[in-house]
């Protein structure tokens, strides 16, 4: 048998303990069906995530770099938001649509649903450009996040610098809503604006879990660092699944419906 789901109940009780409950229960899960979420989906993720990656951020960085000697010509700093958002633009194309067809899975998975190299494929084709939209429109939220922290904080004037906690707090909050933010696309088929705000709203909603999603997705993040290997297996289907069932429980059902106790299924690759 599988690793037991925690509990989740209609009205959207969701808890830090859940979060690590719903953690372990994804990393057991990636650990037994290894050949179905440890390599194929996250290798597939890889593979349509990741090109435009390096063909865009090393150029990208090479600018920046160069941009940098010369910071105090004026023109910087817009020439500089104006690659950075390209480059985004650029590296979302594959990213955003790989990354909803990986929640997607995810979400099949969970359902008992066979997931197949073509599926993902059909799924990745399905999700462009939506998927491009909804990534790009995300990490502009999290640079206006970021920048707002940076600029509030070097602003010199302690009114405006303790307007500087309130913008790292909007973001913690944000990178938490992560957990929410492609399930809900996925599975409630909302617009990315409708998305966006329903993602900030939960995470905010439930500070508390969301803090624990970031704490878990640093973990992750920093495993992945310091080891290529849990990178490539582990963390992103693992957090696709956790953020797959924090969702569910806040909406009590992928569609509004109680979820149950553990997934359908309770095979293994090896079987």
């Amino acid at each position: 048998m599988d690793a037991p789901v925690p509990g989740v109940g209609l009205g959207g009780v969701l808890t830090v303990g859940r979060v690590l409950g719903y953690t372990g229960w994804a990393v057991m899960q990636v650990v037994r069906n290894f050949g179905t979420l440890g390599l194929r989906l996250n290798l597939l993720w890889f593979l349509a995530a990741l090109p435009l990656l390096p063909a865009v951020g090393i150029p990208v960085a090479i600018t920046v770099q160069q941009a940098a000697s010369g910071f105090d010509d004026p023109q910087t700093p817009l020439f500089l938001a104006l690659a950075l958002v390209g480059a985004t633009g650029a590296a979302c194309l594959t990213a955003g649509p790989a990354t909803l067809a990986l929640v997607q899975s995810a979400a099949r998975f969970v359902q008992g649903e066979e997931i197949g190299i073509a599926d993902f494929w059909r799924a990745l084709r399905h999700f462009w450009p939506l998927g491009w939209l909804v990534l790009f429109a995300d990490l502009l939220l999290l640079y206006l996040l970021v920048f707002g922290f940076y600029f509030y904080l070097n602003s010199g004037q302690l009114a405006l610098q303790a307007l500087a906690f309130v913008a790292l707090y909007l973001t913690l909050v944000w990178v938490g809503a992560q957990a929410y933010l492609f399930p809900l696309v996925v599975s409630h088929d909302v617009s990315p604006p409708h998305a966006c705000v329903g993602a900030f709203v939960m995470a905010l909603g439930r500070v508390g879990p969301s803090t624990a999603f970031v704490l878990v997705a640093a973990v992750a993040i920093g495993v992945s660092l310091a080891f290529v290997l849990p990178l490539m297996v582990v963390a992103p289907v693992t957090l696709a699944l956790v953020g797959h069932r924090m969702t569910q429980d806040r909406f009590g059902g992928s569609l509004g419906e109680a979820p149950q106790a553990e997934p359908e299924h309770s095979r293994c690759d090896d079987r």
